[in-house]
């Protein structure tokens, strides 16, 4: 069975496992760690709300994705382009110290994370079956995209990069870049 996580505008907490459909409505404080045992006991779908979480609850949801072994999906949607900082990316990402090789597909997007990406792409390695990435409109610079690309290598069965919404300059300068990288990866950009 595998375990769908979506974190959308840093609000809510889904999950999905399986067609078993569980929901949980009730508010979270930020500082709880309530949130860490209702995601470590779910068999369903959950639908959680995060009001303003601290950087002890971004913790807590970090070291709780390192303990979901059947995660398949992880969907991560900002509000406004609300900025993403390393501390926050560390806080959420920082946990995982296991390999998730159920977890195909990752997706972050609309935040501005503009030079916090490493504690993201540090983690790759503990991805090995990831193959549909998307970091969209997260404003990258070419230094997140390097250190992407570099970390990437331990990824082997990605098929899909998806950039788009990113300055990071033409859409044949980009691709030219990424097939010298991954030639196997299907770009998407513009």
């Amino acid at each position: 069975m595998v375990t769908k996580l979506l974190l959308v505008q840093c609000t809510s907490l889904q999950l999905s496992a399986g067609p078993q459909t569980t929901n949980v409505s009730e508010n979270v404080d930020s500082g709880s760690n309530h949130l860490v045992q209702n995601v470590g006991s779910l068999t369903g779908d959950v639908s959680q709300p995060l009001h303003n979480p601290t950087p002890a609850a971004a913790t807590a949801l970090g070291q709780s994705l390192s303990e979901m072994s059947s995660l398949g999906e992880l969907d991560l949607n900002g509000m406004d382009e609300s900025i993403l900082q390393s501390e926050e990316m560390e806080a959420l990402f920082g946990g995982i110290n296991k390999t998730l090789s159920s977890l195909q597909v990752l997706s972050l997007w609309h935040f501005n994370a503009r030079g916090s990406l490493a504690p993201l792409t540090k983690r790759f390695q503990f991805f090995p079956n990831l193959s549909n990435l998307s970091l969209l409109r997260l404003n990258m610079d070419e230094h997140d995209l390097r250190g992407l690309l570099e970390s990437l290598t331990s990824c082997p069965n990605l098929m899909s990069l998806d950039l788009r919404g990113n300055p990071l300059g033409s859409q044949d300068r980009l691709e030219s870049i990424v097939e010298q990288a991954m030639p196997l990866v299907e770009l998407y950009y513009w």
